[in-house]
């Protein structure tokens, strides 16, 4: 990496050294990550100008992307240990804020208070493109960090920051047609993690047709790829099975459609996973489609219930999910064959064991927090939706017969009840739920509980 003369005379004099012999991290031939170590100390200096923080950052930057993943791992180290808050520090000004009360002894509290890699991933991002590369290392970092648990305080961080790095007000949501470039199109069938799509053929059914849209939240700091993206279908009536959306058939007109179907909502980047921006998106959604189809009276979702049939299947307490897993696995074995990869269920005796059972798991069984454990049921409900109807088959497809035996659920979103459900959800735990759920749980006799496995 080539480096201007005048930078490195600037970091040899910020770090008080003379020559490359006195830190070899001035050197070119220097590994990668003693480089990034030395421009990470010289960014903290706070004696640099706009012009070489912008550099240094950069040459920081270049400096973390030639790192293995062994590497990384030693530099997250780096600013969990070297860039921590300091204690004592943070205990005198705490002990001066008691002593005087005065709120510029507060200030230095919050200043403190927080970690100086804080600041050093606000200096970081002065470098070009910078805001997508601190995205792409928490995608690292928290990879990483499922071994390295250690490492998890430090996600904090970059969760904060980016938190008000990509604060709603800074996003622009606007509809991506077919046709659109090829890398935007390429980046969908990639990303797309709800229905996966094998082929640009399966993406041309989701874009091209009148009664299908899809819409993306997109932030200057990143581009044409959008931070987030939901796939719409216009129906008459809620469909019964994802096929009816996915596969070949004949378009609806959107003139006689009834129905706004989000059939796909996926967030692109892993390095923003907990920061929420889908319910502004969703409601956007809404206020589109309706400014171009006043007539639709109905907005739901078709979702995957991920963790069912792993919850169902650790369930041996209830005598009632003991004899439905026995059945669902006679079912099965019935209907499996070595020449049919995709799995269906026709015992209509089932049904109804099976809807109770899924409609117990989405609104009865809690985390610790008392919110659902299923991880879209949460997002779903917390942005003000309710519990609307169970698909059972909604899916043939393998990877929903490995999530649910198939089962999917449709959440209502009810534009005059989203923020009563939203409040009541965040403040009390309540999951809004349909007449038809209610039906459902009304012969359901066992208990809410909340579940220790899921904190």
């Amino acid at each position: 990496m080539t480096k201007n003369v005048w930078l490195l005379d600037e970091v040899a004099r910020l770090l008080g050294i003379r020559s490359k012999k006195d830190n070899p991290a001035l050197d070119v031939r220097t590994r990668p990550l003693e480089q990034l170590v030395t421009a990470c100390s010289v960014l903290m200096s706070d004696t640099l100008g706009e012009g070489s923080t912008r550099e240094i950052a950069d040459w920081a930057m270049q400096c973390y992307q030639q790192l293995q993943d062994d590497e990384k791992t030693k530099f997250f180290f780096e600013l969990r240990e070297s860039y921590s808050v300091n204690e004592a520090a943070l205990e005198d000004t705490f002990q001066a804020w008691r002593q005087e009360k005065q709120d510029s002894q507060l200030h230095k509290i919050f200043q403190a208070a927080e970690p100086p890699r804080q600041q050093l991933l606000r200096k970081l991002n002065h470098a070009q493109g910078a805001t997508y590369r601190i995205v792409m290392m928490r995608a690292d970092l928290r990879r990483i960090a499922k071994t390295e648990l250690d490492l998890k305080p430090l996600d904090l961080d970059f969760k904060h920051l980016l938190s008000s790095w990509f604060n709603p007000g800074f996003l622009t949501m606007r509809e991506i047609p077919w046709g659109s470039a090829k890398e935007l199109e390429q980046f969908l069938m990639e990303h797309e993690r709800v229905h996966p799509m094998a082929d640009r053929a399966e993406l041309r059914r989701r874009m091209a047709p009148r009664d299908r849209y899809i819409y993306g939240f997109f932030h200057p700091a990143i581009g044409q790829w959008p931070l987030i993206f939901v796939e719409v279908a216009l129906t008459q009536g809620v469909p019964a099975t994802i096929e009816a959306i996915l596969e070949n058939r004949k378009a609806v007109q959107p003139g006689v459609a009834d129905t706004a179907v989000f059939y796909s909502i996926n967030n692109s980047f892993d390095g923003l996973a907990g920061i929420s921006f889908g319910s502004f998106l969703i409601k956007q959604v809404i206020e589109a489609v309706r400014k171009k189809l006043p007539q639709l009276s109905t907005f739901v979702t078709f979702s995957p219930i991920p963790g069912f049939r792993q919850w169902l299947e650790n369930e041996n307490d209830v005598a009632t999910w003991r004899h439905l897993k026995e059945d669902l696995a006679l079912n099965q074995n019935q209907t499996k064959t070595s020449e049919q990869d995709n799995i269906s269920f026709s015992d209509t005796e089932t049904e109804r064991a099976i809807q109770q059972a899924v409609a117990h798991y989405l609104v009865k069984v809690k985390r610790q927090d008392d919110k659902p454990i299923d991880p879209v049921g949460r997002f779903h409900l917390g942005n003000g939706a309710s519990v609307c109807q169970i698909h059972w088959p909604g899916s043939a497809k393998p990877y929903s017969i490995d999530q649910s035996y198939g089962a999917m659920v449709s959440y209502q979103y009810d534009p005059d009840e989203l923020e009563r459900n939203h409040e009541l959800f965040v403040r009390h735990g309540r999951v809004a739920t349909s007449v038809h759920i209610d039906s459902i749980l009304n012969d359901d006799q066992t208990p809410a509980h909340h579940d220790e496995r899921y904190s």
